[in-house]
């Protein structure tokens, strides 16, 4: 269909001289309507075929249309076509057509003969991307590299997938100084900040484990810290065996575990829902921060040293279940706290709060039963009915959600109590009582200020 367009275009233009069709020309150009400027330009060079600037125009606009059959034909049928044109159309045609070595090989002979075409360079540096130790060596080699930031930022990723932290933040630190506002600055920034902190992360840990090889505590942050360095740059055999040494030094460490599952999925060696099924540990959303991994450690010590320890259970179980869907994890935590002690009512509460999460809300009801027949703390019972009232409420179930936000009130009248309830209240069209319960909350809040 675009051919026999082409070719009533031609009709039209038969007459038309050589000053006309560049007027016309210049107003497909404006059009940016490429079809007309291919065929016009096409009619020129049939007049005036020593006009180079044309054939250079035309080849673009075939490369440009992605008709590679027809830039190659016009390629070749401009024997005298400049080297660095004919080398960069040439390596495109051949990368459309799937021959990457040869479209590299095109490149690589012309850029040995002229090392300072920067053009050139940012396309074969393109081309090598998937190579790193090629598109290092010619981008260290190639002159003017440090003077233009984003070829800075090419060789700093290159530097990163071969794991060369440090001067792959020095290339990105010439670059963003050079020129902050570049693209291919202002775009990685925030992903050689990452690496920044992430770097210093791991050799943080790597001076401590020199120290002490069975160090836990650096095993399993420099595990984190690998797995933190971004898709590019993580060494996950490195991550992979940090994290397998770690839960030897510590089997029971839910750290360690999220750390060992997270390199296995990242690289390919177990399925999100393997890692579920081995380890308990769900992949499917964000990983974890600095903060809480060294909560996570601490926990873990504590159990090292007393497994029975119903408190650092409860504990771990609370810090596991506030993290992006590790519930199992702090479900066996709650599960393995209540085994030793029934009585354990931080445990219980932790355990209802996890139910709720995981639309377990009969479990949940049947959980709170249990919690209150052990008598706990008034504030642990309100709690925990208060969770189960908020799960209904999620629901639509506001005649449940209002019986526990009741019995959470009965049990210890607190602001967050009076204020689910009033949010039940108000979807109930009760007006009245919800800003009665507002009232309830603000007066308990000046109470606690």
């Amino acid at each position: 269909m675009r051919y026999a367009l082409l070719l009533l275009l031609a009709a039209a233009l038969t007459r038309a001289d050589g000053a006309n069709l560049r007027d016309q020309l210049k107003l497909a150009e404006q059009e940016n309507d490429r079809p007309a400027q291919i065929e016009i330009t096409r009619r020129i060079l049939a007049q005036d075929p020593n006009d180079n600037t044309l054939r250079s125009q035309l080849l673009q606009l075939w490369l440009d249309d992605g008709d590679y059959d027809m830039a190659e034909r016009t390629l070749d049928d401009w024997r005298d076509a400049p080297g660095n044109v004919s080398a960069s159309a040439r390596a495109i045609i051949l990368m459309a057509h799937g021959h990457s070595n040869d479209a590299i090989r095109v490149l690589e002979e012309y850029h040995a003969k002229a090392p300072d075409d920067l053009a050139i360079t940012r396309q074969l540096s393109g081309y090598l991307a998937g190579d790193p130790s090629r598109q290092l060596a010619l981008l260290e080699a190639a002159p003017d590299v440090a003077e233009n930031p984003d070829l800075l930022v090419s060789r700093a990723f290159a530097r990163l997938y071969l794991q060369d932290y440090q001067d792959a933040l020095a290339d990105f630190a010439i670059a963003d100084k050079a020129d902050p506002q570049c693209y291919a600055v202002k775009s990685n920034r925030a992903e050689f900040d990452r690496v920044r902190v992430a770097s210093d992360g791991i050799r943080q840990a790597s001076e401590q484990l020199a120290q002490n090889p069975r160090d836990f505590s650096a095993r399993t942050r420099r595990a984190y810290w690998y797995l933190s360095l971004g898709y590019r740059a993580t060494p996950l055999e490195k991550a992979t065996s940090d994290a397998e040494a770690a839960l030897t030094l510590v089997p029971g460490s839910s750290a360690a575990r999220i750390m060992l599952a997270t390199a296995l999925v990242r690289s390919g060696k177990l399925s999100q829902d393997a890692a579920l099924k081995k380890y308990d540990v769900d992949l499917s959303k964000s990983f974890l921060i600095p903060g809480t991994l060294d909560q996570l450690i601490a926990e873990d010590l504590k159990l090292q040293k007393n497994p029975q320890d119903g408190k650092a259970l409860a504990d771990r179980a609370g810090i596991l279940s506030h993290l992006p869907a590790q519930f199992q994890l702090a479900l066996d935590d709650t599960n393995t706290a209540l085994d030793l002690d029934p009585n354990n009512a931080a445990a219980a509460e932790e355990r209802i709060y996890i139910l709720v999460k995981t639309s377990k809300q009969d479990e949940a009801v049947s959980a709170l039963r249990k919690l209150a027949a052990t008598r706990p703390p008034p504030s642990i019972l309100s709690s925990a009915s208060l969770t189960i009232a908020g799960g209904y409420l999620q629901s639509n179930r506001y005649r449940e959600a209002l019986d526990y936000a009741n019995e959470a009130i009965a049990a210890k009248p607190t602001a967050e109590a009076y204020k689910l309830r009033a949010s039940v209240w108000t979807r109930m069209d009760r007006a009245e009582n919800a800003q009665a319960d507002i009232a309830k909350a603000t007066a308990l809040e000046k109470t606690r200020r």
